[in-house]
């Protein structure tokens, strides 16, 4: 299945070179519950080398077949199908505090830890969670 950035298809070429990742919904067709995340395009591995410094390599993310990586959505994937799953992407980042803020952003005005009946997500910008925030007074 593929990943849509306001309603086009999005391919490895169609992708700025200086684009680290992106910020994304999931929407589930059958029951319409969403996922808000974070993707990169590339991560960082380390290989030790025997007395020397370790080498940096970049590799490629998985991002083309991602599904999130929330586990009530994951096996919703698993036991409905991808075809149920519309991918988009919401925001290309430059950089990761830009993409870590458009998370957070997007998971605060959707309210979707306030909301376990609409989103899949259990924390917000991946350090503060659902059981935490019931615990806050909110003014």
């Amino acid at each position: 299945m593929t990943w849509y950035y306001k309603t086009n298809p999005v391919t490895q070429d169609s992708i700025d070179p200086n684009c680290i990742g992106f910020v994304y919904l999931i929407t589930n067709s059958i029951d319409q519950k969403k996922y808000i995340g974070q993707k990169k395009f590339q991560f960082k591995t380390r290989k030790k080398a025997k007395g020397k410094r370790s080498k940096i390599k970049y590799v490629t993310s998985d991002w083309e077949r991602y599904y999130g990586s929330n586990k009530d959505l994951q096996e919703d994937v698993r036991k409905h199908g991808k075809e149920f799953f519309f991918r988009e992407i919401l925001y290309f980042c430059y950089g990761k505090a830009e993409m870590n803020y458009l998370e957070l952003k997007e998971q605060i005005i959707r309210n979707a830890l306030l909301l376990p009946n609409e989103y899949y997500n259990s924390y917000l910008g991946g350090r503060i969670s659902r059981s935490q925030i019931k615990k806050m007074i909110i003014i």
